[in-house]
């Protein structure tokens, strides 16, 4: 499942937690596809996504924010329930109309 998003930024973290569990990762912030027009709810609501540290490469060399069509895959979430998480992206096009950049 893929979906045009705004992609606003990215991080990736990689430590050892208090007990010795090593913890590596991804977040991605974006806005949500959806544009809400409710009582309760207008516009589009900002969302963080978890994703797998090697995931953040894909956002690298890119001026963000910029339009990426993002791929979702489903994880194990916290108590057993379903989540959804990042595992792909394909650049678009920058917000401002600037070409990518060449990764570092």
């Amino acid at each position: 499942m893929a979906e045009k998003l705004l992609v606003l930024a990215a991080s990736r973290y990689d430590f050892t937690s208090d007990d010795g569990k090593r913890l590596r990762g991804a977040k991605v912030v974006t806005v949500e596809g959806t544009v809400h027009r409710s009582p309760d709810k207008v516009g589009s609501m900002v969302a963080e996504l978890p994703a797998d540290a090697e995931v953040f490469e894909k956002f690298q060399g890119h001026p963000l924010p910029a339009y990426f069509d993002v791929e979702y895959g489903v994880t194990g979430g916290s108590k057993g329930k379903v989540g959804v998480k990042v595992v792909g992206a394909t650049f678009l096009s920058a917000l401002d109309g600037k070409p990518a950049l060449k990764a570092a």
